[in-house]
């Protein structure tokens, strides 16, 4: 699972662009959410793994890979590294997502601006609307 995070000062607002492949790195659904900003970066990452967690329990998944887009942020999430104060209880969250899952690994996902999870996360802040997509491709 891939996810990006994108923010609008004016509108003081953050899109959450959460992407779901298969193990040929096929888009199979998507997600974009809206939810208003905070000022501190970070914790809309943590946010963002969060969320793509999240979404991965509703669809009943039992192994899931999670992008995380901050080097900083994997580190703590995987204990190496201790755990700053701003970000703490959504850490404390994700691992406790972790556990409901067979296996959940996180690996840092650097992404790429063409990626779909960047341009749901710019489309959900202009229409003000959360959007889930099934790719129609792979239905079986």
């Amino acid at each position: 699972m891939r996810n990006a995070v994108q923010w609008s000062k004016e509108d003081k607002a953050v899109g959450y662009g959460i992407v779901a492949c298969d193990g040929r790195q096929r888009e199979l659904m998507a997600w974009s959410m809206r939810e208003r900003a905070v000022d501190n970066h970070l914790q809309h990452l943590v946010e963002g793994v969060k969320l793509a967690q999240i979404k991965a329990t509703e669809q009943g998944w039992r192994l899931i890979n999670v992008g995380v887009p901050d080097k900083n942020l994997l580190q703590q999430i995987q204990r190496t590294k201790p755990m700053e104060k701003r970000t703490t209880t959504v850490i404390q969250d994700i691992l406790e997502l972790s556990s409901l899952f067979y296996k959940c690994s996180f690996y840092l996902d650097i992404g790429n601006c063409n990626d779909l999870t960047v341009q749901f996360s710019a489309q959900v802040l202009s229409s003000y609307q959360d959007v889930e997509w099934v790719n129609p491709n792979l239905l079986c």
